[in-house]
């Protein structure tokens, strides 16, 4: 059944929505313009500088030059240009690519009034959207403020995609209410797994059902693969050098990845003229000569880890899944796909990889996010919450094992530091309007150094279901934001304590997820006491 038309746009001034797809091999951009009372369309960008003679193409490597200064001389397509890498090699300009692995133009008419959408890995979080956002502060596309910074949204690749097989129709024999669906985003560095339940035929609404997935296992790995091995195996020839080597790795990338079907054939490698040759190693007449079964083995890893992803995914919905969508540009490889059709077939899974190319799923899903929030219930893939000093119990082994840690507080309370309190559990079913409370309470014998309250929200990524205490897994402990405010027009009454006058500031914690993006934000509580029940928060 074909989705209904979207509703016109029903804002008071024109804007200007752009979606970037920033991949680790290629990148797209597509958009939306809004004009009031007309209906949105989603439009891509289908030539970029230095693709002139192929208009068609939608997408640009994801490649900088920068000179020795920092300053940005080429990028994408231009940056493979013959003359242009000549003069980067001449002039000692220095390469990018690959970056996105370490993160883990506009209209006069709408300049302020450009919103922008950001699309990032399933196993991204807060921390790599913060980075993006900055990067969008110092690229001038944003201002440094409340409002500028509201001006970004940012949504996962997992989501991105399966909006883009609702629009465009890919998904139309799984619009059935209760029907489970997977969709399966095979990018240039990741694989993203997401899981969705389909509720509704008319009013399309998408309930994840479980914690999406991302493994570093995209079409870039494989490569990174190829060219380990065939160091490894040109070892002892004389055109294991790294410049061979690397003309190998880029001919592999070119053309065996994206061709090869079947252990049965074999792989030709052109990397050299008609006299190189080096029989010993399958060299002959400028070409390696790999057997099928070399090249499955080099895809292997990406594709069980992918299989294991997707078994993981149906093993963590009630329900049965329906349908795989399968896209993304390493989609398009004929083996990754054979072997995922016959896994599918093994767990009685429908697998669909769309006919049309779907490299620009993810931007182009990207503005359907933004516009049509198919979208209403996410499942968290951390666990977040706060730093918290807890009442000392003696008979807790945990307690016992940092009583060095203990102290008495300003209430005559026994309490423990480094204790962890869970907020908001992973793999917890959040709405958009969902929040999470906690109560939280800091005392202090100046009333001066209560004139502000502050939080800092804790993200753990370890593997726990429970975890108690930030001492046991540091480096699994990151800290999102502080959230700070104002309590100077609150009275304070003065208590009795054991050493003397103290006063207390009762608060609470408040967690939501808005769309794919945390919030917090701090509401004030009046009248409580301290007891137990309420957790000390950590200063700082």
């Amino acid at each position: 059944m074909p989705l209904g038309p979207r509703q016109p746009y029903r804002g008071a001034h024109r804007k200007l929505v752009l979606a970037f797809d920033i991949g680790t091999t290629y990148s797209g951009v597509s958009y939306s313009i809004l004009d009031p009372g007309e209906v949105p369309q989603t439009q891509g960008v289908r030539r970029f500088p230095g693709q002139e003679n192929n208009a068609s193409d939608s997408k640009i490597p994801s490649i900088l030059y920068y000179n020795k200064n920092g300053q940005v001389m080429a990028v994408g397509a231009e940056a493979l240009l013959p003359h242009i890498m000549d003069q980067a090699e001449d002039e000692n300009w220095t390469k990018v690519e690959w970056f996105k692995l370490h993160l883990r133009p506009h209209a006069a008419s709408v300049e302020g009034k450009i919103d922008f959408v950001f699309s990032h890995p399933n196993g991204w979080g807060g921390v790599q959207q913060r980075r993006m956002r900055s990067a969008a502060v110092a690229a001038d596309l944003i201002e440094d403020t409340p409002h500028g910074h509201a001006r970004v949204t940012f949504a996962t690749e997992g989501e991105a995609c399966i909006h883009f097989c609702v629009r465009s129709g890919l998904a139309a024999n799984a619009f059935e209410g209760g029907t489970n669906i997977m969709v399966v985003d095979a990018g240039g560095g990741t694989v993203d797994i997401s899981t969705y339940r389909m509720e509704g035929r008319d009013n399309i609404n998408l309930e994840e059902i479980s914690a999406p997935e991302c493994l570093f296992q995209g079409s870039a790995i494989v490569g990174f693969r190829a060219r380990e091995y065939l160091k490894h195996q040109l070892s002892g020839s004389r055109y294991g050098q790294d410049q061979d080597v690397d003309e190998m790795a880029r001919q592999f990338d070119k053309t065996t990845k994206t061709i090869f079907r079947s252990p049965e054939d074999t792989a030709y490698i052109r990397f050299g003229s008609m006299r190189d040759k080096d029989p010993q190693y399958n060299i002959r007449n400028g070409q390696l000569t790999l057997s099928g079964a070399e090249v499955a083995s080099i895809f292997k890893p990406s594709i069980e880890a992918t299989k294991e992803g997707i078994n993981r995914q149906c093993n963590d919905t009630a329900d049965s899944i329906s349908m795989i969508f399968l896209v993304g540009g390493f989609a398009a490889s004929p083996w990754l796909f054979s072997q995922l059709s016959d896994y599918a077939t093994s767990l009685h899974v429908g697998l669909s990889r769309p006919d049309t190319h779907t490299n620009k799923a993810v931007a182009e899903g990207a503005i359907s996010f933004y516009l049509d929030h198919f979208v209403s219930v996410r499942v968290t893939r951390f666990t977040y919450g706060a730093n918290v000093r807890i009442c000392y119990n003696p008979a807790d082994p945990e307690h016992l094992r940092r009583v060095d840690k203990a102290y008495v507080d300003d209430a005559g309370i026994k309490r423990v530091k480094d204790a962890f309190q869970v907020v908001l559990p992973k793999g917890t079913r959040v709405s958009e309007q969902k929040e999470f409370t906690q109560p939280l309470t800091r005392l202090s014998r100046h009333v001066q150094s209560l004139q502000t309250v502050c939080a800092s929200v804790i993200c753990y990524t370890g593997q726990l279901n429970h975890p108690r205490w930030t001492d046991l897994e540091p480096e699994a402990f990151t800290s999102l934001c502080t959230v700070e405010g104002d309590t100077s027009l609150v009275p304070h009454v003065p208590k009795d304590g054991p050493n003397g006058v103290y006063y207390t500031q009762d608060f609470h914690l408040i967690l939501s997820f808005g769309l794919t993006e945390l919030k917090a934000q701090l509401s004030l509580r009046e009248n409580d006491e301290v007891d137990d029940a309420y957790r000390d928060l950590n200063p700082g």
